[in-house]
Parts: C-alpha cells; sequence; structure tokens
C-alpha cells in the first residue's frame, strides 16, 4: 500500500475529477482536510472491501 496522499479540500473540490482519477486509475489514498483535525480519505472502493474483509478475518482469527 503506498503512502496517503495529502490534498486540501479547495484542491479537491476544483479538481474533483483528476482526484477521482487519482484514487481509481493510480490508485492512490487521498487524504482530503478542509481544516485541521477535520479529513476525509478517498479510495477504490475494492480496496475499501478488501481492507475490511482482512480486519474481518483478523478479528475472527483473534476469538477462535
Amino acid at each position: 500500500m503506498s503512502a496517503i496522499q495529502q490534498v486540501s479540500f479547495q484542491e479537491c473540490n476544483a479538481q474533483f475529477a483528476k482526484v477521482f482519477k487519482r484514487v481509481l486509475e493510480d490508485h492512490e489514498i487521498i487524504s482530503v482536510a478542509k481544516e485541521p483535525g477535520q479529513a476525509i480519505v478517498m479510495l477504490d472502493a475494492k480496496e475499501y472491501s478488501s481492507l475490511i474483509e482482512t480486519r474481518s478475518y483478523a478479528l475472527t482469527a483473534e476469538t477462535i
């Protein structure tokens, strides 16, 4: 997994199509910050599903 790239809210808003392409086609994980302490993370839905599946598997393995 690559490092999380930082993008400001203003940049994301102005160039959403480019940011979206970076996430989908270049498989970047992008943190969008509006203010300090207010951020979201954008990642491909398949990558998100994989992370959730891995987390669920790890939690299940811990209870065995």
